[in-house]
């Protein structure tokens, strides 16, 4: 079974990738952040919104592969003995 947090990184790192294809097509484009559509409405250029996702996807994986990686494993904190509850030393009275 694969590891997640390699499967995390592999993902971060193919987003990471797509990011800078889109922005060298977009910067091979000249940088366009409009364009003027068929029926005359002007609205975002593709390849800036691709760019756009491209950035919201690596940013949403890299919280991730951050997740994965926050502080120690959980079972290298070691545990203090907790005594009895008050119940059980009453009990253990009587």
């Amino acid at each position: 079974m694969p590891d997640p947090s390699e499967d995390a990184l592999e993902a971060y790192a193919l987003a990471h990738e797509r990011v800078r294809l889109a922005r060298q097509r977009w910067a091979e484009a000249g940088q366009p952040f409009t364009l003027i559509h068929s029926n005359g409405i002007q609205g975002a250029h593709p390849l800036w919104r691709a760019l756009l996702e491209a950035e919201a996807m690596a940013d949403r994986l890299r919280e991730r592969v951050r997740a994965r990686h926050r502080g120690p494993a959980v079972g290298a904190v070691v545990q203090a003995k907790i005594g009895l509850s008050p119940a059980a030393k009453l009990r253990a009275v009587k």
